[in-house]
């Protein structure tokens, strides 16, 4: 069975060791994990997508130049961009591009990364981290949320009132917490260690989704108000989340489900409907759903399948039951794609896209557009890693 979903990210929790590696600091630094899970992306032109079963290899696209009208909206993509600063040293910059403008948030003294990023009327939020403390800013200007060790992972605006999701590390202990207009809202104790993946404001009503980890395994689950839902059997299987998306009364999961058969775990990328899962690919190649939204046409999902060996991916996009090559292997010499974060307006679908070239340490950054790219550097004096996607109508 196949399905349709959006970003987030990659967590392997099944023992504490590595759920505390993972909230570390770069604390949960999106390139960090990428690294660990796909030896991170090649760099490749963005071709046409290519409309295949999920059951099917991945097939892979041919460069296609294109144009995308930016005058009807206005893109805003955050994430985090590693180069060398003044004095030769490599260096974390927390960014955002608004249609194509780079704008730095931090100037590379203090290692930074950007998470999520949400617009409302002329207010631009980003959310992400400082020196290993969850930070928000407003209009470029930063605002800390804590003062343990902490990172914001998303960021969500509700009339005046801004909601942010992310981890606090209390007591030794990763836990689950949002933090509305700057105070804290802990969703979870210290008796079981949690982490928030995404957030979301429908009405009165506040969403959380994000793991915990019980009897040494992960369970997949968001929060209403605080109140916790699972999404995953530990009996069963292994399952973490990286975003969720609220269309009514239906509350969509994206993630992963982990199949523990053989020596070698399966990664199936799962979204959940109102608690039922949807499994998007049949667990041959390594696969996960890394952003989720409902667009005109349906649910729609991104996220990477590996390919080949595990250290290729591909980014891929799925909808109505097909899995379609977003990014891929040209041939020219191996590659590292991701799809990892999906806005819907309407029906016009928005997604981030990052390829890296290991070899030359340097990534191509772009979104795409109904089929169209946009490049937001020229892939040859640094590493990014994009994160959030947010687009004005």
């Amino acid at each position: 069975m196949a399905a349709h979903v959006v970003i987030g990210i990659l967590y392997n929790i099944a023992r504490r060791a590595s759920f505390l590696a993972r909230f570390g600091l770069d604390i949960i630094p999106n390139s960090a994990l990428k690294k660990n899970h796909l030896a991170i992306i090649g760099a490749l032109a963005l071709g046409p997508f290519l409309l295949r079963c999920a059951k099917d290899d991945p097939a892979l696209p041919s460069p296609k130049p294109c144009v995308v009208d930016s005058t009807s909206s206005t893109v805003y993509v955050a994430g985090t961009e590693t180069k060398p600063d003044a004095t030769g040293r490599s260096a974390n910059y927390a960014v955002y591009w608004k249609n194509g403008h780079e704008i730095m948030l931090t100037d590379g003294l203090s290692n930074a990364h950007a998470y999520g990023i949400a617009v409302s009327a002329t207010d631009v939020y980003v959310v992400g981290v400082v020196e290993r403390i969850a930070t928000c800013w407003k209009n470029g200007v930063p605002e800390s949320l804590s003062e343990s060790i902490s990172v914001a992972r998303a960021v969500a605006i509700s009339g005046s009132d801004v909601y942010v999701g992310g981890n606090v590390l209390e007591e030794g202990h990763i836990l689950a917490v949002y933090w509305k207009n700057g105070n804290p809202v802990m969703l979870s104790d210290t008796l079981n260690e949690s982490q928030a993946t995404s957030i979301a404001v429908a009405g009165n009503d506040v969403y959380v989704s994000g793991n915990i980890i019980l009897n040494g395994h992960s369970v997949a689950k968001y929060w209403k108000n605080g109140e916790s839902v699972n999404l995953s059997d530990t009996a069963k299987v292994d399952a973490t989340t990286s975003s969720l998306f609220v269309s009514g009364t239906d509350i969509y999961v994206a993630g992963q489900e982990i199949i523990h058969r053989s020596t070698t775990p399966a990664r199936i990328a799962t979204y959940w409907k109102n608690g039922t899962p949807v499994l998007l690919s049949n667990g041959i190649h390594d696969t996960s759903a890394l952003s989720i939204a409902v667009t005109g046409n349906g649910v729609a999902v991104v996220g990477y399948e590996r390919y080949n060996d595990i250290s290729n991916s591909i980014a891929v996009y799925w909808t109505n039951g097909y899995e379609l090559t977003v990014s891929g292997n040209t041939g020219k010499y191996i590659s590292y794609a991701m799809a990892t974060s999906i806005f819907a307006t309407g029906d016009n679908v928005y997604v981030a896209v990052q390829e890296t070239d290991q070899v030359k340490n340097s990534s191509i950054a772009k979104y795409w557009r109904d089929g169209c790219s946009i490049n937001l550097n020229n892939g040859t004096t640094s590493t990014i890693d994009l994160n959030s996607i947010f687009v004005i109508k």
